[in-house]
């Protein structure tokens, strides 16, 4: 593996970490750091800002006061986030004991613990192969969740913030938890080799932008990502599946603030409630931007899955 030159104090702590831990305690315990103060450090910030924070900071709430969650949902969406932390652990936990013991001990990390930190160059084809991965799987896996036989048992529970606060960005069912949120950004950079820093590089990474994703608070666009995208995903059920819009714009359920969304959401400030968004609320012209360009849904399929959606709510 080429190896990253940058000497100094940076190389001697990893030289050092290498020759006095085992890779599995390394990737482990490294790993749920990341994860840990990778999630819970931005989250905290923005639920600071929610509650107890300066009530004239610089961004503005894209969804009405009356719609922003209570402290019992905020309660809730911190204990679940826990939860689903402390299943990652014990799930990659797992995986590196059963991959110890199948491989007799030929192979004991899913990443490369290398004592060679990779180059730049290596680093980033990884990090940018890895992005394209996440949203292909997180695309397929999260719009499956919308399927309506499914979506009621599973992907209900993290559309409970029909708001998103930062603390819903890991609020989840467990199965959701693993399939959309793990899979995504674990598989990518093992399919790869990755070294095992390129992975906590993308883990910090994709753990801000979904914080970010859910924070609720109009922010700089993240290139081209604009934050109102997956907001627009928790106030409107539809469009917008993926995570930097690679796959929404194939499939065309690319979902953009256009005139005839912010008709849509207009409507839905009217309601205070999730109970209260009906098919009616939601007229056919409102949604022209889903309609079949090629690749994407009809309308019809929005319609139908907004009649199943609110017959179990």
């Amino acid at each position: 593996m080429e190896q990253l030159n940058v000497g100094g104090p940076l190389s001697r702590w990893w030289s050092h970490t290498t020759t006095t831990y085992s890779p599995t305690t390394i990737e482990f315990f490294g790993s749920a750091a990341v994860l840990f103060i990778g999630f819970w450090v931005p989250s905290l910030i923005f639920t600071w800002m929610d509650t107890l924070g300066p009530k004239h900071i610089p961004w503005r709430k894209i969804q009405a006061p009356a719609r922003q969650p209570q402290y019992a949902a905020v309660k809730k969406g911190l204990v679940n986030s826990l939860q689903n932390q402390l299943l990652t652990s014990v799930l990659h936990l797992a995986y590196l004991g059963m991959l110890h013991f199948f491989t007799s001990g030929a192979k004991t990390t899913i990443y490369n613990v290398d004592s060679a930190l990779p180059s730049p160059t290596r680093m980033a084809r990884d990090i940018v192969i890895s992005i394209v991965l996440q949203d292909i799987i997180f695309y397929h896996s999260h719009r499956g969740l919308h399927h309506p036989k499914i979506y009621r048992h599973i992907h209900k529970k993290h559309h409970e913030f029909t708001t998103p606060i930062a603390l819903a960005a890991l609020y989840a069912h467990p199965v959701e938890y693993f399939l959309s949120n793990i899979l995504p950004v674990a598989l990518p950079p093992a399919l790869l080799g990755a070294h095992v820093v390129t992975f906590w590089f993308m883990l910090t990474w994709a753990l801000l932008l979904a914080i970010i994703a859910h924070c609720g608070y109009e922010l700089p666009p993240i290139y081209g990502w604009n934050m109102e995208v997956h907001d627009m995903h928790h106030e409107l059920f539809v469009g917008n599946f993926g995570t930097i819009g690679f796959c929404d714009v194939l499939y065309g359920t690319r979902l953009t603030d256009s005139k005839a969304t912010r008709v849509a959401r207009d409507r839905l400030k009217e309601d205070t409630t999730e109970d209260t968004i009906t098919a009616k609320n939601i007229s056919s012209s409102a949604f022209n931007p889903l309609q079949r360009n090629g690749l994407g849904l009809e309308q019809g399929d929005w319609q139908g899955f907004f009649s199943h959606h609110t017959r179990h709510h």
